[in-house]
Parts: structure tokens; sequence; C-alpha cells
């Protein structure tokens, strides 16, 4: 039996290229082809953070996986549909229910230790980023005056 697969692209901000989904759904195509799976579905969020739950597309994707419309999740990386561990193992419980694989073309199938270790990367990667943009920040603030 072909596995059915949905693909999630993501990026997070308007400085990124546009053309970043098309290209992460590519490398998932591609991947698809390969293992011989069948794509059913193409999600992707433009602009939003990792970090944030509520995404529109991700949560039509959670939806058709409820109805039962495919066997895999496929992301480029982890870090495409999550950037925190709790959102990721939320997630993972909810897929794992239903009988769901989650694979990355980088990172292979995710059983819960690797989700739980690539998440903690993607969180912690995110950590750094918003505690490096918060001291730029400060920083322009304190030198307008100057």
């Amino acid at each position: 039996m072909t596995k059915r697969v949905v693909i999630y692209a993501r990026y997070s901000t308007g400085k990124q290229q546009e053309t970043s989904i098309e290209d992460q759904v590519a490398m998932c195509r591609a991947h698809c082809e390969r293992a011989g799976w069948q794509v059913v579905g193409v999600f992707n969020d433009r602009e939003i953070s990792g970090t944030k739950r509520k995404r529109p597309s991700m949560g039509q994707m959670f939806a058709a996986l409820k109805r039962g419309e495919a066997d895999i999740v496929l992301v480029e990386a982890v870090d495409r549909l999550y950037r925190s561990v709790g959102h990721a193992l939320s997630g993972f419980e909810i897929m794992s229910y239903q009988g769901i694989e989650l694979h990355s073309v980088t990172e292979g199938q995710q059983n819960f230790i690797d989700l739980l270790c690539n998440s903690l990367g993607a969180q912690l990667y995110a950590n750094s980023v918003a505690d490096h943009t918060r001291r730029a920040l400060e920083s322009l603030v304190r030198n307008q005056g100057r």
C-alpha cells in the first residue's frame, strides 16, 4: 500500500525569501518520489514563527490528519513544524495516537526521542535569536538619542 503524505512548510519573517516555501516543498516532493509515497496535501504558513501554536495552515493540516487523510507528515526539518518542545510533543502525541508518522527530509523518521532532541535544538535556537534581537533593539533605542 502506498503511503499518503502531507507536506508542511513554513518560514518566519518577511525578511526571508518568498521562495523558501516552494524550495521546502520541492525538497519534500523529491523525497516522496524517491520513497514511492503519494503526496495528498501541501500546507504552508508564511511569515509565522514556529514558536506559535496557532498557525492557520498547520491547523488545517491537523484537521486533515484527524479525518484520516494521510499516513505521514513530511517536513524539510523539524524546525519548520516546531520550535517548541511542548508543541512538538503535543503534536507528536496526536499523530502517534492516529498512527501517523512524522518524517523530516534532513533528520529522518522521528520517534519520541528524536523529536525531543530536534525540537529542543530548535527551541534553543529560537530563544537565542530572540535574545540577540532584543539586545540589538535595546542598543538601537539607547543610541537614538546620541
